[in-house]
């Protein structure tokens, strides 16, 4: 009887641990998802401020006025006459040409001759082209020098026919002994189409002809027209003898400037 008793309060403890173990209960139903909260309104952008205004451009100056025409000048005086020219020295006549060949072919006439330069008060020199001994050569080359033989300054006239065309010329005096060092250029100047040629002046020369180095001297000096391509520096520097024109004899000249 006491085991029993035992025995039924065991019972009743298995009851109560089965009742409160039980069968598990269904899950509950899930919770409806809550609806997403709407995006928070994006703030206003700033107003962009106004451009300034561009400032005015400055006014154009004014253009200035013309200047007012000059008065027209008055007329010049009509100049005083000038000095008449002193008259040209005559030119020296050459032979004429000889003439044709024929059956009675005659010679030319010779040429009239010129005023002799005593007559002026200056002194003559005859120029011709020369052989090379020296002999002149007749033709219808050569030229006339009229010149003083003393004075400040040695005046010259000459006048030539015959030379090279369009071509300078040199007039000098050549000292001997070659290349003429010891000389001096007289005067300078172009020939003609018709190969003529005048030179007219005055130079100072600054010394006598002839010098004293001069082995010429003290019989004279040689006046040469010379091609101004033959002759630099006071000297010749190409020798083309035939086609110069040499002096028919020597002459003297004494500068009144240098003292003795």
């Amino acid at each position: 009887m006491k085991k029993k008793l035992i025995l039924i309060p065991l019972l009743i403890l298995v009851l109560v641990a089965s009742l409160a173990v039980g069968c598990a209960g269904e899950q509950g139903i899930k919770g409806i998802k809550g609806a997403t909260g709407e995006q928070g309104i994006q703030g206003e952008q700033g107003l962009q401020g106004e451009q300034g205004l561009q400032g005015e451009v400055g006014l154009q100056g004014v253009a200035g006025r013309t200047g007012a025409k000059g008065a027209a000048g008055s007329v010049g005086a009509t100049g005083a006459q000038g000095e008449q020219g002193e008259q040209g020295i005559a030119g020296v006549g050459y032979p004429g040409a000889t003439g044709a060949t024929g059956l009675d072919g005659a010679d030319g006439a010779d040429g009239a001759d010129g005023v002799d330069g005593a007559d002026l008060g200056l002194n003559v020199l005859t120029l011709h082209p020369k052989d090379s001994s020296w002999d002149i050569i007749d033709g219808q080359k050569g030229g006339i020098l009229f010149f003083n033989t003393a004075g400040p300054e040695f005046q010259y006239h000459l006048t030539a026919c015959g030379v090279d065309v369009s071509t300078n010329y040199s007039l000098i005096y050549y000292a001997d002994p070659w290349p003429g060092t010891g000389g001096c250029l007289i005067a300078s100047g172009l020939s003609d189409a018709d190969g003529q040629l005048c030179l007219v002046g005055e130079v100072n020369l600054n010394m006598s002809i002839p010098v004293a180095a001069d082995t010429n001297s003290p019989s004279g000096g040689k006046i040469w027209l010379v091609p101004s391509a033959d002759y630099s520096s006071g000297k010749i520097i190409s020798w083309n003898p035939l086609n110069y024109l040499h002096e028919h004899n020597l002459i003297s000249y004494t500068d009144t400037n240098i003292t003795p």
